[in-house]
């Protein structure tokens, strides 16, 4: 089946253990970490940059920055999924945006833009991608440029004055 990567890729629905949940009734900020980065495995496998291209390959994914933003609460047992966008690329980096989603509501409930070096595991440097995941990239920076986004995305973190 080809491909359409336009769309986003819509990981596997989770929900909010009770566990994942703190004295304020709802989900924790380190658990929204950890259900993004269950999203990103998620897709990493699909794109062919998972546990196979780890362990064949000995080249990874190292997250080197990222900013959330939460815009709703999940509160215990709460579905969500995750949809996954490319934003930008460079030969040893790209840049995504992943936005979580209560799966029954449809509200968006976070997002995290998160910006991924490439590594060489044995020299543990960072090194360029392969041509194939180049072109990966390119296909879904391009399928995806006109996927609304949400305000604020590589903005800096701070308090705007007012003047």
């Amino acid at each position: 089946m080809p491909v359409d990567f336009s769309d986003p890729i819509r990981t596997s629905v989770q929900t909010v253990k009770p566990e994942w949940c703190d004295y304020n009734g709802h989900m924790n900020v380190a658990y929204y970490t950890l259900a993004f980065e269950n999203a990103a495995f998620e897709v990493q496998e699909i794109i062919d940059l998972g546990e196979r291209y780890v362990t064949e390959e000995r080249r990874s994914l190292f997250t080197t920055k990222g900013a959330y933003t939460y815009l709703q609460e999940l509160s215990v047992d709460a579905p969500l999924y995750v949809d996954y966008l490319f934003l930008d690329y460079a030969p040893k980096l790209f840049h995504v945006l992943m936005e979580m989603y209560h799966a029954e509501e449809g509200f968006m409930a976070a997002y995290t833009e998160q910006l991924l070096m490439h590594v060489d595991l044995d020299q543990r440097r960072t090194v360029a991608f392969g041509e194939d995941k180049l072109q990966l990239l390119e296909n879904y920076c391009r399928g995806q440029a006109a996927h609304q986004r949400p305000g604020g995305l590589g903005e800096a973190v701070g308090i705007k004055k007012k003047t």
